[in-house]
């Protein structure tokens, strides 16, 4: 989605957050995240036409967590200079949140 396009601006963060795929745990980072999604940086890529479960603590709530059903809307390889720590960045939809955690969500970040 074109930022020009995105209903809700996006927030600046640094949340660790755990990735459940078909191929186990990924351990990775929010980098920035609105009502619609997040860009999650992480050390593996998941499968992109799975549905994935997020579940991220808020440290400035006192690590109170999030959890919802994301799927992935892009991606990118981010290559390190020496070439041995590639990571990527996932551009996330939320397809299932529930209601309390949206209000966690807005309480934390977006008001």
């Amino acid at each position: 989605m074109d930022r020009e396009r995105r209903e809700y601006s996006r927030v600046e963060i640094s949340w660790p957050v755990i990735i459940i795929s078909s191929k186990g745990l990924i351990d990775g980072e929010v980098k920035n995240i609105c009502f619609e999604g997040a860009l999650i940086r992480c050390s593996e890529l998941a499968d992109v036409d799975e549905t994935l479960e997020l579940n991220t603590v808020i440290p400035e709530q006192d690590y109170l967590s999030i959890s919802a059903g994301v799927e992935i809307v892009w991606s990118r390889t981010l290559e390190g200079e020496d070439r041995s720590h590639t990571r990527y960045d996932l551009g996330v939809r939320f397809v299932e949140i529930s209601e309390e955690d949206l209000q966690l969500l807005s309480n934390t970040v977006l008001y």
